[in-house]
């Protein structure tokens, strides 16, 4: 802890650090081995030639790299559950490259930062913000601070201060779009397709609890579908029976809570993974046994933060997922 804590200090000092993920490993690797390439063709037969080779090859690995770096890219979809502890944080890379981030975790936003930029995040195109509670909206403030945001979205409930405010004043510091969307309201972004399932309106927060008042979007690209469930209870889930279908990885609602993720919406969504973000040895028993059981009486994958770290899924356009998580490949 203490190790990352200092890496993240300078991490945060402005040029210290360059997010470098493996498509750009790959593209650099292709570029320099066709500038080697070319110099390497030329007979050693004067300084003349050579020069020429050298400026040739640098031009070809300058053409080359984008050529590489898409190749490497290799139009997937990725999905990153990140390891903020008591709380939510995670972030959809599309196949453009562009990012799509839901919640913030606790007040730790410039972890989060650091994390997302060693994923390979410079800018965030959306930032969705479930509902104010602070373990989903604490980092929010210091990760519009930290990071080029397009817009935030969030539902229309007003109620929450403290970080919930905060990333409204921040906002609207720095110009940044607040959107408010309910149930029907659909975004896309390089083919990822967002649909709001709830809340039902821009007031619906008002007259209920917080949780309750979460924003659920169902993201799809090509045949792939992930449920987002925010702090959603079961009551919240069997209002949207009509609406549900099976997925491939569901974002578990409220950490695992036994109040929500019933036997009917697990039944109706049926995900192939489960994700779990949970503090370790967290004082609310999240996440809860029976829950755990029921996706795991229908065959899901069950990935919990407070055992395993964070993860990753890279979905490819045959709608493949490859996992890899905490250092190493998953299955």
């Amino acid at each position: 802890a203490l190790a990352r804590g200092w890496i993240d200090l300078w991490a945060r000092v402005p040029g210290a650090s360059v997010a470098i993920d493996r498509t750009e490993t790959l593209a650099a690797a292709a570029a320099v081995l066709t500038a080697f390439v070319l110099i390497r063709s030329v007979p050693r037969v004067g300084g003349v030639a050579r020069g020429t080779a050298a400026v040739a090859g640098l031009a070809s690995a300058l053409l080359v790299w984008p050529v590489a770096r898409q190749a490497a890219r290799n139009g997937s979809l990725e999905v990153h559950l990140f390891d903020v502890g008591q709380g939510d944080a995670l972030g959809v890379r599309t196949p453009e490259g562009r990012w799509i981030v839901v919640d913030a975790g606790p007040p730790t936003g410039r972890r989060l930062a650091a994390d997302l930029r060693r994923a390979g995040a410079r800018t965030i195109e959306m930032l969705l913000l479930s509902h104010p509670d602070a373990d989903h909206v604490g980092g929010a403030a210091a990760l519009l601070e930290e990071v080029p945001v397009g817009a935030v979205i969030g539902p229309g409930t007003l109620r929450g201060d403290g970080p919930w405010r905060s990333a409204l004043t921040e906002a609207r510091s720095r110009a940044v779009p607040w959107r408010v969307l309910t149930r029907g309201d659909r975004v896309q972004l390089d083919g990822v397709a967002l649909r709001i399932l709830h809340p039902e309106s821009r007031t619906d927060g008002a007259a209920r609890d917080a949780n309750d008042a979460s924003l659920v979007v169902e993201l799809s690209w090509r045949g792939f579908r992930l449920l987002l469930t925010g702090d959603i209870s079961v009551g919240v889930e069997r209002s949207l029976a009509d609406v549900l279908a099976p997925v491939d990885v569901l974002k578990v609602a409220h950490h695992g809570s036994r109040t929500s993720t019933d036997s009917m919406f697990v039944a109706r969504v049926r995900p192939e993974w489960a994700v779990v973000s949970v503090g370790r040895g967290n004082r609310y028993g999240h996440p809860a046994p029976e829950v755990l059981a029921r996706l795991e009486r229908v065959g899901s994958v069950v990935w919990r933060t407070d055992r395993s770290g964070g993860l990753r899924l890279r979905v490819d356009r045959s709608g493949d997922i490859d996992a890899k998580g905490a250092g190493k490949a998953v299955r």
